[in-house]
């Protein structure tokens, strides 16, 4: 069993994603994005799992766009295109 408590990790100001793990199937990433900020359209090859730690993001798959808050957890599927900004 491996195991993070998010909400005491340090991400504030880095811009590149600090991965907690990486397996074929499932890889885990965290990121601290300020207001404005933008992951544009990209894909990974391994399923996605996304949780909002703190603050609220704008998620936009396939055209669709969805409004998150704290303690929101999203899947994507391998392959699966999407954006994320922060609000």
């Amino acid at each position: 069993m491996e195991r993070w408590h998010l909400p005491s990790i340090d991400a504030s100001g880095k811009r590149e994603p600090r991965v907690l793990f990486s397996r074929p199937e499932c890889r885990a990433v965290l990121l601290d994005l300020q207001e404005g900020e933008e992951m544009r359209d990209h894909r990974v090859h391994e399923r996605a799992i996304v949780e909002v730690v703190s603050g609220r993001l704008e998620v936009t798959v396939d055209g669709d766009s969805v409004e998150c808050d704290a303690g929101t957890l999203l899947t994507f599927e391998p392959g699966e295109t999407r954006s994320v900004r922060a609000l």
